[in-house]
């Protein structure tokens, strides 16, 4: 059977035929070695490339985006600049968990991949929303770990609260104004886990122990 270049319609059946984005990027994976000795249109190249990444980054498999993305500047000469810049830097973005800028990447839909128009634009903006809508859970969940002051902006976009009732938001959320720095606010304290429990009882134990120690040499 004699091999050609990957088709739109192609790439579009084995998108909308993966079962989750670890299959899409699986598939993905697979095909690229015929997209590399075959290389497709630049529309199409150009939705193969960002559908990888994008798959690849809503799989969370990181260490293999950031293969991918080190591989772009050697992809068919029909990929633009353009991609080989964002898509790098929205991968460099998730590797270091800058969530804020890889959802700014993400949200400019316009500018990222651009050469990818018509079924294939439409295929990378669903990619897009999907890992959006993924970044600002993780976004969400991380700035729930941070427990140390931080700036009413800094913590409003950290924990995507918007609008001008950010802090009143963060109060009504647990957080305190710093009295001793202005616009500057103070997280609740984490809820204590069974561990963190455990721990506490065991350190009251030791303490109990070398309390009842040091009497008895006393005395």
């Amino acid at each position: 059977m004699t091999r050609t270049e990957l088709s739109q319609d192609e790439l579009s059946a084995i998108l909308r035929s993966a079962s989750d984005p670890a299959a899409a990027a699986a598939a993905l994976v697979d095909v690229e070695p015929r997209v590399a000795l075959y290389p497709p249109a630049a529309d199409v190249a150009q939705t193969f490339y960002a559908a990888l990444l994008l798959t690849l980054l809503l799989a969370d498999e990181l260490p293999e985006a950031r293969l991918v993305a080190r591989r772009l500047p050697t992809a068919p000469p029909s990929l633009t600049g353009e991609l080989l810049a964002r898509g790098q830097r929205l991968v460099a973005a998730m590797w270091t968990r800058n969530y804020p800028k890889a959802l700014g990447l993400v949200s400019d839909v316009p500018g990222l991949f651009p050469a990818a128009d018509s079924t294939g634009s439409s295929l990378v903006v669903e990619l897009l929303q999907q890992l959006e809508i993924q970044l600002h859970k993780t976004s969400a969940a991380a700035a729930g770990r941070l427990y140390a002051a931080a700036p009413v902006a800094l913590a409003c976009d950290k924990l995507d609260i918007v609008g001008a009732n950010g802090l009143q938001e963060l109060q009504a959320r647990g957080w305190k104004i710093d009295p001793d720095h202005e616009g500057v606010v103070v997280p609740p304290p984490p809820p204590k886990t069974d561990m963190d429990a455990e721990a506490e009882n065991d350190e009251l134990e030791r303490i109990a122990k070398l309390t009842s120690f040091v009497t008895h040499m006393q005395f």
